[in-house]
């Protein structure tokens, strides 16, 4: 028979939410248990350390301005951060064509580059208006939700280039095609980074930072401080709630709690079995918020050769396997 363990709080997800959401209830007094499927913590944020003392980011990497929560909890479990290097010119390929260029904007034909601009002024101005907290309220949200930024862009933006290195940045910011995303996500999402130039930039934007020893450094001292209670390695299967308690069942222990969090991204919330069963709208939401896709690769170089030719490192192009360089 399975061994059935009991706790006030039961956490599911190791990654950054769910050891802050423990280390809160365990700050207030409460027992905890974080059970996590894999067997690591740090969720999408997983630093890979290398035989020759390297380390890289393999999931997500970056820190910048307005993530205050981020930068605070570095600083709780001392963590340093370093700036992502942006001395010197970037590069744009396009139509197999190099161009160096400084600033955040390449050079662009005029037609293309006054396109592009306003392009990026709107989504600025409409997203200032989005509520953050009920972005589902403001007056043309049904309008909004209904379309998707591809669809918008192609309306705003006639001109191809301009549409080319806009779809570029979509894609790193959101990790998806335009035409995958609701307009008023995209909105909120931009919203929620100040605006769609901070969310692109290096220096005072979403890339400024980094983490010395890994992006999941912060969370693995975290869990340091919830020693013993978290377990890996612990897929929960199933879980049953009544009015008094809610169970969780993985695959050779059970545990009780008062009441569960599951910090999990919605397609691994959908490889759980509730009972009772989870309300049908929001069964339907989840299966249709896929995890972003894409690929990330590294080079690792003996030294920074390109810094030499007053490069920055930095390439955008819409030819090939990569979209961006850093």
């Amino acid at each position: 028979m399975d061994s059935i363990q009991e706790t006030d709080l039961l956490v599911v997800g190791a990654g950054y939410a769910g050891l802050t959401a423990a280390s809160l209830a365990k700050q207030a007094g409460k027992k905890v248990m974080v059970l996590e499927a894999r067997d690591r913590v740090g969720g999408r944020v997983w630093t890979r350390h290398l035989d020759n003392g390297l380390y890289i980011d393999l999931g997500a990497q970056w820190v910048g301005p307005g993530q205050d929560k981020l930068y605070a909890l570095a600083r709780q479990t001392g963590v340093e951060t370093f700036p992502t290097h942006d001395a010197g010119k970037s590069l744009l390929c396009m139509d197999q064509k190099l161009k160096a260029y400084k600033g955040l904007i390449p050079p662009l034909p005029i037609p293309s580059l006054l396109s592009l601009d306003f392009a990026l002024k709107k989504i600025n101005r409409l997203s200032a208006g989005i509520n953050l907290s009920e972005p589902w309220n403001h007056p043309k949200a049904a309008e909004w939700d209904g379309m998707t930024l591809g669809g918008w862009m192609r309306k705003q933006m006639k001109s191809r280039t301009a549409r080319r290195l806009f779809t570029i940045a979509a894609e790193a910011i959101f990790a998806a095609n335009p035409d995958e995303l609701s307009f008023l996500f995209s909105l909120f999402y931009t919203r929620a980074g100040k605006d769609f130039d901070t969310l692109m930039n290096i220096r005072n934007g979403a890339q400024q930072d980094r983490f010395y020893g890994g992006a999941d450094l912060p969370a693995r001292r975290l869990a340091e401080t919830l020693a013993g209670d978290i377990r890996l390695n612990a897929a929960v299967r199933a879980v049953r709630q009544d009015e008094g308690h809610v169970e969780a069942a993985c695959d050779d222990f059970r545990v009780k709690a008062k009441a569960m969090i599951i910090a999990l991204p919605p397609s691994q919330v959908l490889k759980i079995r509730f009972e009772p069963g989870l309300p049908v709208m929001k069964t339907q939401l989840m299966q249709r918020m896929p995890m972003g896709c894409v690929w990330k690769c590294y080079a690792i170089y003996d030294r920074p050769f390109w810094r030499e030719k007053g490069l920055n490192g930095l390439v955008a192009t819409d030819f090939g396997y990569t979209s961006l360089v850093f």
